[in-house]
């Protein structure tokens, strides 16, 4: 019976279990002028785990959960980011537009509305960061391209 109850704390959510996800992504191209694409991801947050930062068990881990605490119980705020491009292709050989050499120039805008997207979740109870974020991914971004295809 003990056992049963053990396996049943282990049980919980994988760390890449993310419930609601959603993508968008598009181009609009107006004809020879520009070309212009959009990306949009949300995502509800993912799961994490509370430990006591002890060794209770003795087996030089210091992975135990809290009594009556589940696997991954605790889930980060959720991931928002907005990207942008716009780019404009220069065909080099007027006769040849289709197959002919071409030329795109480009930038590319990332995470344009510069939200912080926090992760790396400190789940350790004995840490005075514990519940905080210790690292986050990318703020905004502008890379410009040049590209030649032949």
């Amino acid at each position: 019976m003990e056992l049963v109850a053990v396996l049943r704390s282990c049980w919980g959510r994988a760390d890449f279990d993310v419930r609601h996800r959603f993508n968008i992504l598009g181009t609009i191209k107006a004809g020879k002028y520009f070309n212009l694409g959009v990306a949009l991801a949300l995502n509800s947050g993912a799961p994490y785990t509370i430990i006591t930062g002890r060794d209770d068990n003795n087996d030089s881990l210091t992975l135990e959960r809290p009594a009556g605490v589940g696997r991954n119980t605790m889930e980060v705020p959720g991931y928002a980011q907005l990207d942008l491009r716009w780019s404009r292709e220069f065909h080099i050989d007027k006769q040849k537009k289709d197959d002919g050499p071409k030329l795109t120039v480009g930038v590319n805008a990332l995470n344009v509305t510069n939200r912080v997207n926090l992760v790396g979740y400190v789940g350790n109870l004995n840490s005075p960061l514990f519940g905080q974020a210790v690292s986050a991914h990318p703020s905004r971004r502008l890379q410009l391209f040049l590209q030649f295809a032949f």
